[in-house]
């Protein structure tokens, strides 16, 4: 008899408490921050997972960031939604009624279903929070996590413009810190950004696509490989300062500067740093993008950014933005940090 669990995942009583309690922590600290919680379904049609039936990518806006074609060029390469490469839809469900879903694979997009068909009127802003699991198809052998829990914010409609960045920012920064966890670096930097430096130095199509995924992975040696034929004066721009390098003059770079201005008036100058290679997987972000990294944890604790264009998927035109935190790499680094 095969006894394994389906997905791997499971958390004993002493852990599911701390688990339980950081979540519960973390919930009133979004909630005294003006967000309600909304709790979506795990099974979702492929629509509102940002698939079509064949595998191609449906996001928010198909020509991409700023009109310039990555999503189309993502799609196309069959890594799909919530892909890093060869992922492609998480876990089919065949329904009694024929119709095929899917688990979710991350929860921006059936929020922004929901907050499109219910909750967005014109005018008006909805700050929505949530917890529970995500499904993620790996490759075989790949050691990574099918399932894991997160806990987020969406911020969406007429208060979610670019000024809501830093609100958004230092939301993520207080959480860690709500929970002990202070020793932590979070990144800042921008898709439409990044696809302009890739763009400039020579990358189109396919080859976009496995940049902006070795990028999305933190593999800096394949996307050396993959970039060696481009133009590396161009891409010099990625390892150099924001503020006064190759980019400064782009209206992105500005807009980066002025949230790092505008976060060091908060007194969090301290805890982030620009850095241009920050690249997502999910293919709607549209501006601004960020990750943290914490001392305790393999892998980034929190994710997010912008992506004004999502909403148009699902009827609805506003600007938002959100972020999501892996509560599995987040325990890892509270028991690091807060134990010590």
């Amino acid at each position: 008899m095969d006894d394994r669990f389906v997905m791997g995942r499971y958390y004993l009583p002493a852990d599911a408490r701390v688990r339980r309690e950081a979540e519960g922590r973390l919930a009133r600290l979004f909630a005294s921050r003006g967000f309600e919680e909304i709790i979506p379904p795990i099974l979702v049609g492929l629509g509102v997972a940002g698939m079509d039936p064949s595998g191609g990518w449906l996001g928010g806006n198909c020509s991409g960031a700023n009109g310039l074609g990555r999503s189309g060029a993502l799609g196309a390469s069959g890594g799909g939604y919530g892909s890093s490469g060869g992922s492609g839809v998480s876990y089919a469900v065949l329904t009694r009624d024929g119709c095929l879903m899917t688990l979710r694979c991350d929860f921006t997009m059936p929020v922004a279903a929901l907050a499109a068909r219910h909750l967005l009127r014109s005018g008006e802003t909805v700050r929505l929070f949530y917890s529970g699991s995500v499904f993620r198809a790996q490759k075989p052998g790949s050691g990574k996590q099918e399932e894991w829990r997160q806990v987020g914010v969406e911020l969406m409609g007429s208060a979610a413009d670019d000024g809501s960045d830093v609100e958004l920012l230092s939301l993520a920064a207080e959480s860690l810190l709500s929970l002990g966890v202070r020793d932590f670096s979070i990144g800042i930097g921008h898709a439409g950004l990044l696809e302009k430096v890739l763009r400039r130095a020579g990358a189109e199509g396919e080859r976009l696509a496995e940049a902006w995924r070795a990028l999305a992975g933190r593999d800096f040696v394949l996307f050396g490989k993959l970039t060696s034929g481009l133009d590396q004066g161009a891409l010099c721009a990625l390892r150099m300062p924001v503020e006064d390098g190759p980019v400064s003059s782009e209206p992105e770079a500005k807009a980066l500067a002025q949230t790092m201005d505008a976060l060091r008036e908060r007194g969090l100058a301290d805890c982030f740093r620009l850095d241009l290679t920050i690249a997502r997987e999910l293919d709607y972000y549209t501006g601004i993008v960020f990750e943290a990294y914490a001392r305790g944890a393999g892998n980034a604790v929190i994710g997010g950014g912008r992506y004004d264009t999502l909403l148009e998927r699902f009827g609805a035109s506003a600007p938002a933005a959100g972020f999501a935190i892996d509560m599995d790499s987040l325990v890892c680094a509270m028991g690091v940090q807060c134990d010590a």
